[in-house]
C-alpha cells in the first residue's frame, strides 16, 4: 500500500477530556474502535460495532460500553429449535412463533358432548389450547386436571354439592384429561 493515513489516537481516558473538530475522527487504543467527534462533546460517540479477529462483532452503546457480541455465525438463528439463548429470532421465526401461540382467530367450542371425564385427549391443533371446564362435585369427591402427565390443578369439595370451573392451558402435541368423581357440566376450549 502506497499511502498511509494516521489519525490521532489515545486511550479511552484520554478520549474522555479530549473533544475533537466536528467531523474529526480519532482512534481509542483501550477499545479499538474509531471515535467521531462532533466540536462539542467531550470523548465524542464511539462506532456502534468493531469485527473482532476471532470473527465476532463487538457491538457499543453511546457511551462507549458493550452492548453485547454477534457471534461469528450472524445474528440470526438458523431455526426455532436453536437452543442459542443470544440471538434474536428473524421475522419469519416469530411469525411462526407468534401463529402458534397467539390466540388471535380463535373461537370457543363448546364440547361438552364431545369430552368425557377420565378420557385422555390430545392437543393436534397446532396452537396452545385454553380450556375451561365447569363441574358438580359432593362428599368429598375430586376434579383433577393433568396436562402432559402433570396434575396442574386439582380440588376437593368439604362435603357439600358445590360447582367448581377449572381453566387451563395444553400446550401444542401435549395431553390432557379432567378427571371427575361428580358430574360434567360444560367444556369449552379456544
Amino acid at each position: 500500500m502506497a499511502i498511509e493515513i494516521q489519525l490521532r489516537s489515545g486511550t479511552t481516558t484520554q478520549h474522555s477530556t479530549f473533544t475533537g473538530a466536528v467531523g474529526e475522527v480519532t482512534v481509542d487504543t483501550t477499545k479499538d474502535v474509531l471515535v467521531v467527534h462532533d466540536g462539542i462533546t467531550a470523548g465524542g460517540f464511539p462506532v456502534a460495532a468493531r469485527a473482532n479477529a476471532d470473527g465476532t462483532i463487538s457491538l457499543i452503546k453511546k457511551d462507549g460500553t458493550s452492548a453485547g457480541e454477534v457471534n461469528s455465525a450472524g445474528l440470526f438463528n438458523n431455526t426455532l429449535t436453536s437452543t442459542n439463548t443470544n440471538q434474536a429470532l428473524t421475522a419469519t421465526q416469530g411469525k411462526v412463533l407468534k401463529d402458534v401461540v397467539d390466540l388471535v382467530g380463535q373461537v370457543y367450542q363448546n364440547l361438552t358432548t364431545s369430552r368425557v371425564k377420565g378420557v385422555l385427549y390430545t392437543n393436534t391443533s397446532g396452537r396452545v389450547r385454553y380450556v375451561c371446564v365447569s363441574g358438580s362435585i359432593t362428599n368429598l369427591e375430586t376434579m383433577t386436571v393433568t396436562v402432559g402427565g402433570v396434575i396442574v390443578n386439582e380440588v376437593t369439595s368439604n362435603g357439600a354439592a358445590w360447582g367448581n370451573t377449572v381453566t387451563f392451558i395444553v400446550p401444542v402435541g401435549q395431553t390432557y384429561k379432567v378427571d371427575n368423581t361428580g358430574v360434567i357440566i360444560s367444556w369449552s376450549e379456544l
